[in-house]
C-alpha cells in the first residue's frame, strides 16, 4: 500500500516512479523524467504517472504502468505527433507579423506503437479518422486583416489528410506568455484554460481535409472587431 496509517510511503512511491521511468526508457530508447505519481485507480491493476521526455521538457504526458507485468501504456507518441502537427501549422503561419503560438491535440490519446519516431504523414496513414483539435494564438503587430486571412487559408498546407476543429485567438504578448506557460505545465486543457482564454477567442471553425470552412466575409468581420 502507498499509504499506511495516513502516512505516505515515499519508498513505495519512488519505487513505482523508478519502474515507470525504466519502462518508458526501454520502450522509446530515450531519456525520461517522471515528475508525479498520480496513484492507482480504484479496482485497477495499474498506476498512473506524469512524465516528460528530456528531448521535449515542455511536453507533459501521462503513463499507466501495469502492476503484474512489464508494460506501460502512455500518451507520449500521440502528444509528439500533435506537437509535430503544431510545428507545421506554425510554419504555415510564418507570414504573420508578430507572434504565433500553436497547440494541437489528437483525438487518439494512445496508439499501439513502440516508437515515437513517427511523422505526421505516417500517423495519418496508420490512424483512421485523423481528427485534430488546433488552437492558434496570434499576437499581431500592425497586421492587416487581408494578410491574416491569407495566412488562415493556408494554415493546413501539407495537412490535407486531417480534419477537426480550429480555434483562433487574438491575444496580447503578456496573455500569449501566460497561455504558453499554462499549456506546457498541463497535460490537457481544462476549464481553467477556457476561463483564461474565453475573452480572446475570435473564430471557432471546422476544417475538413485541411480546408477551413469560414467564409472570407465572416472572417474579415470577426477580425475587424479586434485589430
Amino acid at each position: 500500500m502507498a499509504e499506511k496509517n495516513n502516512e505516505i510511503n515515499y519508498d513505495y512511491i519512488n519505487e513505482r516512479i523508478s519502474k515507470a521511468k525504466e519502462f518508458l526508457e526501454k520502450k522509446y530508447n530515450e531519456s525520461f523524467e517522471v515528475t508525479d505519481y498520480m496513484g492507482q485507480p480504484f479496482m485497477s491493476n495499474y498506476y498512473e504517472v506524469r512524465a516528460f521526455s528530456n528531448k521535449y521538457p515542455e511536453m507533459m504526458f501521462t503513463a499507466s504502468v501495469s502492476n503484474d507485468k512489464e508494460g506501460v501504456s502512455d500518451s507520449y507518441a500521440a502528444k509528439l505527433v500533435s506537437k509535430r502537427f503544431s510545428d507545421i501549422v506554425s510554419k504555415n503561419l510564418d507570414g504573420i507579423k508578430g507572434y504565433v503560438y500553436v497547440y494541437s491535440e489528437t483525438f487518439v490519446k494512445e496508439f499501439p506503437l513502440d516508437s515515437a519516431d513517427i511523422s505526421v504523414e505516417e500517423f495519418a496513414d496508420i490512424i483512421e479518422n485523423n481528427l485534430m483539435k488546433v488552437y492558434v494564438f496570434v499576437c499581431a503587430d500592425n497586421e492587416t486583416t487581408e494578410n491574416l486571412y491569407s495566412s488562415y487559408c493556408n494554415i493546413f498546407n501539407s495537412l490535407e489528410k486531417f480534419s477537426g476543429t480550429l480555434y483562433w485567438y487574438m491575444t496580447d504578448e503578456d496573455m500569449l506568455k501566460d497561455i504558453q506557460k499554462y499549456i506546457e505545465s498541463n497535460i490537457t486543457l481544462s476549464f481553467d484554460f477556457v476561463k483564461m482564454t474565453e475573452k480572446n477567442i475570435v473564430i471557432e471553425d471546422v476544417y475538413y481535409k485541411g480546408v477551413p470552412q469560414i467564409s472570407k466575409d465572416n472572417f474579415m468581420t470577426k477580425m475587424g472587431k479586434c485589430i
